[in-house]
């Protein structure tokens, strides 16, 4: 049954992956259509004449500018100082007579003025020669082209400035283009759409595992999940803030360096889930070599987009690791995860800023789904676990009541009882108190996954008073070296005790020695019982396999459910003695088992 579960498991992990891949491949495609629409015939700005200084008849087309210096648009630096540019663009009579109304377009960490054939058609600030005399202008605009002004040959010049950036960029002008006026508009929601859908897949995402993890049970793989999804997403708003509300140029910075913390956040988080999910040993090292990594890529990468892929480079190689491991351990899913980090990764090396800008939240939807499909589905796993472990602790509980409240035993016992009543009341009354008190002590611990071996001593002395009570002898329990704070399963020694009385039916005046040890940061302790001798010795030993055999079985059941397998139990004869013998973890804290 269990094999047809993991086949059946296995199945549909399978069956999920590939539906996802191949709907991010969809949606991939859509994307890469949606983001490049057919190629503009209109004349593209290339290179320019640039001069600093500032003089209005710069503006007019008939201006003699061969003496500026000649320079591609997106080598344009107006950091710090005020300049002019000056380009040249011939238009054909197409152009000129075309039904859509033409613009300029310009992206820039500036302040501008934006002259048409010597006629000022805009501006996006006040450009100046200072801070005091510039006010910052919007990072992006565009400014309508008057068909009065079309001619075939034509002079854009723009007055530009910038004195109120955080820090120095490497490429202050983003874009500089002349085309169609209504698809600047357009081209940023076809370029945004997919990645506004793969919104939907991590604030969906975000928002099961913080329910998951609040009302749930409180598992560090949902939490992590949680912190990724809002990561991602928090990186995808900043990404797309700039499209959809428009700021002036001085934000823009402080914009970058939170898409890049988030990005950041994002590869830690997403290291350390791997490392959770597919290498638990890793579980502090890989999300700590990331971040120092990270850190590193920052200092040395010179411009923003660099920064934020490497830090994505650096996340998605250290889930390929703990994904490895998670392969050499036979995890599910692993295989799954390592395939698509693969090949996020080659996304990322083909198109590194196409694949920030874009590529990267389609992909980290996906993936969230992925990962949201694996939870589910190990959550499932973890839960049926838990009911099944809940399932046998109640099973445990009521042997352990049934051990002591079985007919044979109160009969004995109160057979013995009325005997002492009859011929001795004061003893009689004093067994009445011992059996009481194991009764009371039984029920004090038997809803409880670990206690104390204080009281666990106390309920093997009421045990061992009944008997002696019942046999009219003596039935001791001497202890040395144990830590009376230990904690360990309930009714484990008493059952152990409870067998060497049974294995001993002749034995009168016993006395039992409990020995515990260090062990490193275990705690041993040595249970030693007299072996039954003489004519009984034979059948007794016969009789220790199945006799034995059903209380070690509590006792190994009980020891799985407290401490998982981290603890060992052998019985063995050494000698004239049967010695039980129980390795523990050196855990002393009671206060979360009651």
């Amino acid at each position: 049954m269990r094999e047809l579960d993991k086949r059946r498991h296995g199945w549909i992990v399978l069956r999920l992956s590939s539906l996802l891949v191949a709907l991010m491949a969809w949606t991939f495609a859509l994307a890469t259509q949606a983001a490049n629409p057919q190629p503009s015939a209109l004349p593209q700005v290339q290179i320019v004449s640039v001069a600093e200084g500032d003089d209005p008849a710069w503006a007019q087309p008939e201006f003699d500018d061969r003496a500026w210096a000649q320079q591609h648009w997106q080598q344009l630096d107006p950091q710090g100082r005020l300049l002019w540019m000056r380009a040249r663009i011939a238009l054909s009579p197409e152009a000129r007579a075309a039904a859509r109304p033409l613009a300029i377009q310009v992206a820039a960490l500036a302040a501008y003025e934006v002259y048409w054939n010597g006629q000022r058609i805009g501006a996006s600030g006040v450009p100046g020669a200072s801070a005091a005399e510039e006010q910052p202008g919007l990072m992006d605009s565009q400014f309508y082209l008057p068909p009065a002004l079309l001619r075939e040959h034509n002079v854009l010049a723009l007055r530009l400035s910038s004195h109120h950036a955080r820090r120095r960029l490497a490429t202050p002008m983003h874009w500089l283009a002349l085309a169609e006026y209504a698809l600047l508009d357009a081209s940023l929601l076809r370029h945004h759409t997919p990645t506004l859908a793969a919104a939907g897949a991590l604030l969906l995402g975000a928002v099961y595992f913080a329910a998951l993890f609040l009302f749930g049970p409180r598992e560090r793989s949902s939490l992590l999940l949680c912190l990724l999804s809002m990561a991602v997403l928090s990186q995808l708003v900043l990404e797309v803030w700039r499209s959809l509300w428009p700021y002036a140029y001085p934000l823009h910075i402080l914009r970058l360096e939170a898409v890049l913390l988030a990005a950041a956040a994002s590869g830690v988080l997403l290291a350390a889930y791997a490392a959770d999910r597919y290498a638990p040993r890793l579980r502090l090292w890989l999300p700590g070599l990331s971040a120092a990594l990270m850190l590193a890529a920052a200092a040395w990468m010179p411009g923003f987009d660099g920064k934020t892929a490497l830090a994505i480079l650096i996340g998605l190689s250290a889930v390929v690791i703990a994904a490895a491991v998670g392969i050499h351990a036979r995890r599910s899913g692993a295989w799954v995860t390592a395939a698509l980090s693969l090949g996020f990764i080659l996304l990322l090396s083909y198109r590194p800023f196409g694949f920030v800008d874009r590529d990267y939240y389609l992909a980290a939807g996906g993936f969230v789904l992925y990962l949201f499909v694996q939870q589910v589905l190990a959550l499932r796993r973890t839960q049926r676990a838990r009911a099944e472990a809940e399932l046998r602790s109640a099973r445990l509980e009521l042997e352990l009541l049934k051990r002591q409240i079985q007919p044979h035993f109160l009969l004995n016992s109160l057979t013995a009882l009325s005997e002492w009543v009859e011929t001795d009341p004061a003893t009689g009354v004093r067994m009445i108190e011992a059996l009481a008190g194991e009764l009371r002590a039984l029920a004090s611990i038997s809803g409880r996954p670990r206690v104390r071996l204080a009281e666990e001593l106390e309920l093997c002395r009421q045990h061992l008073a009944v008997m002696s009570y019942r046999q009219d002898c003596r039935f001791e329990l001497e202890c040395s070296g144990v830590n009376p704070d230990q904690l360990l399963p309930p009714a484990v020694l008493h059952c152990l005790v409870e067998n060497a009385l049974t294995h001993n039916p002749k034995a009168r005046d016993l006395c039992l020695r409990l020995i515990g040890e260090r062990r490193g940061d275990d705690c041993v302790l040595r249970l030693y019982s007299p072996h039954a001798q003489g004519p009984l010795a034979n059948s007794m030993t016969a009789a220790d396999t199945s006799a034995r055999g059903r209380g070690h079985a509590y006792v190994r059941a009980r020891l799985q459910e407290a401490f998982g397998a981290d603890w060992a139990f052998s019985s063995e004869r050494e000698g004239e003695h049967w010695v039980d013998t129980l390795q523990l973890p050196g855990c002393t804290d009671a206060r979360t088992d009651r």
